[in-house]
């Protein structure tokens, strides 16, 4: 039998496995897979260029995941998931490495969920979909893509993560990480980080405010003291024929994001990490049906500060989507992107144009 034919019946197995303990454990075979057609038009410091084709993951991130639980009785549970993404357009795993969406094992009750492993940070899952109507995806339209970093999706290494139960609409999460970036090292060279947030939603509001520290190695050559930091506050009210979305930000000493947990032979944030002073980012976004469909619209104003980035460019942020459901699983979408100045250096004669359609399938 051929790996292939193995790769093949693997789902298969896990079904049969997992069906004769149907009510005390389950394994669910997941994913998402999403393509489309994109305009990419990118000018920095006065030179262009431009792509145009096939793009994965227009609105999501493709991906294929393994999600299991076993009840142990009295309330409690253990959980595990394990996620894999990849390029819808070539077949090219993403994060180099075969689950780097995520891998972590965790137990759960009454006093809430503990996870170990690899996770994204709970500030982006409590801050990406309040704060904005494209929550952590549309590429470049999604809220940390632009001035709000620490909802970019970051995922960190060797994190323990917990997660509140909700107390009259008000869930808390907290997250640290012994180090951000692969294998531990010595604890003076491991890159830490903490994530803190609490979320409030009932009836039309819902309402978030979130922490990250990082604590970096003491011989990164670029750190020189600095230890980045971000808050975000923000949320949003559904009016019933459209949601309102609103929020704010700031980062000091550099970007959290930048310790993402990624193969790259070194705990250091690298250059572009860090930045003196800080960088404050405001957001605004709709929601609202048209057509069987939904309109999404969100606009941000970034600016740095002076000791930041003296030669700064203030940078704004347009964004405009619709998505039309096909099924319950399926629905089309497109959108336009337009980032005026160059957000991560602030530069001048700079901007990054986005534009496209695509199709999006959940299993």
């Amino acid at each position: 039998m051929t790996k292939n034919h193995i790769a093949l019946l693997l789902p298969a197995l896990l079904a049969l496995s997992t069906g004769a303990h149907a009510q005390q454990s389950s394994v669910t075979l997941y994913g998402l897979v999403d393509t489309g057609i994109f305009h990419e038009r990118i000018k920095e410091d006065g030179v262009t260029k431009q792509k145009n084709g096939l793009k994965s993951g227009g609105q999501g991130g493709s991906r294929w995941g393994l999600r299991g639980m076993e009840d142990l009785g009295n309330g409690y549970r253990v959980n595990f998931e394990l996620e894999s993404g990849f390029n819808m357009t070539n077949g090219e795993q993403s994060f180099s490495r075969l689950f780097g969406r995520a891998a972590w094992l965790g137990v759960s009750g009454d006093f809430g969920d503990v996870r170990f492993g690899r996770a994204m940070t709970v500030s982006t899952e409590f801050a990406s979909s309040a704060i904005s109507p494209f929550g952590g995806g549309f590429t470049q339209a999604a809220l940390g893509r632009s001035g709000f970093r620490a909802s970019d999706n970051p995922r960190y290494d060797n994190q323990v993560k917990y997660l509140s139960p909700i107390f009259s609409g008000l869930q808390l999460g907290l997250g640290y990480s012994f180090n951000t970036k692969g294998e531990q090292q010595d604890a003076s060279d491991n890159s830490r980080a903490m994530n803190l947030a609490a979320k409030y939603a009932s009836g039309a509001v819902t309402l978030v405010a979130t922490y990250d520290r990082l604590w970096t190695p003491a011989d990164d050559p670029n750190a020189r003291g600095r230890n980045p930091s971000a808050l975000q506050l923000g949320g949003n009210y559904n009016f019933g024929s459209f949601q309102l979305y609103a929020g704010w930000t700031r980062q000091s000493d550099g970007w959290v994001k930048s310790a993402e947990g990624a193969p790259t032979g070194s705990n250091y944030l690298g250059s572009a990490g860090y930045f003196d002073g800080h960088v404050d980012a405001y957001a605004i976004g709709t929601k609202f049906k048209v057509g069987g469909g939904s309109v999404l619209a969100s606009y941000q104003y970034v600016d740095a500060s002076r000791e930041a980035f003296p030669d700064r460019k203030n940078v704004n942020v347009y964004n405009l989507g619709y998505t039309y459901p096909l099924s319950k699983r399926t629905n089309l979408y497109t959108y336009g992107s337009l980032i005026d100045g160059d957000l991560y250096n602030f530069r001048h004669r700079s901007y990054s144009r986005l534009i496209g359609a695509g199709i999006l399938h959940k299993f």
